[in-house]
């Protein structure tokens, strides 16, 4: 009966031992659970935070984007409108020394003849001009929108190899 207490006792003790071993495993499982929820949380708080600065810097592309577009428009109509006021001086220009030469013509034949070669030049240099200021206009604007596509190109890649 003695052996048998002592049986119990061991029993007793080795189901202690295995409860406590059994306790600081799950006293330990549960800091690892914890320690990787903590990881888990500060890696989601460090992805919010470069996809919140990823959004900032899109959103200031995107305003310097339509910054330029807006210039380029003004600068367009600008350019539009000098075009436009450019003809129209030569137009009344062109008009005045016609009346001009009407009035003239029967006292002076041979010096019309002669400034209305002159005015005949003055018109195709202002139209050569009108045509290169649109042509490099229509150049710049080509540019421009190539810089704004290699910008949006390159910041895509940009955002691809984060």
């Amino acid at each position: 009966e003695e052996s048998m207490g002592q049986q119990r006792v061991l029993a007793l003790q080795a189901l202690e031992v295995g409860s406590e071993a059994l306790r600081k495993r799950e006293e330990e499982k549960q800091k690892v659970a914890e320690l990787e929820e903590k990881r888990l949380q500060e890696y989601r708080q460090r992805k919010d935070d470069r996809d919140k600065v990823a959004k900032e810097a899109k959103e200031k592309e995107e305003q310097i984007r339509r910054a330029r577009f807006t210039h380029a428009a003004s600068l367009a109509a600008s350019e539009k409108k000098h075009s436009e006021v450019a003809a129209s001086k030569t137009q009344a220009e062109s008009e005045e020394k016609d009346r001009q030469a009407a009035e003239f013509e029967k006292a002076n034949k041979a010096r019309l003849e002669t400034l209305r070669q002159q005015n005949k030049e003055y018109l195709f240099e202002q139209m050569k001009s009108k045509k290169d200021k649109k042509h490099e206009e229509k150049e710049r604007t080509r540019q421009l929108r190539q810089d704004l596509e290699q910008d949006a190109k390159k910041y895509m890649e940009d955002e691809q190899k984060r």
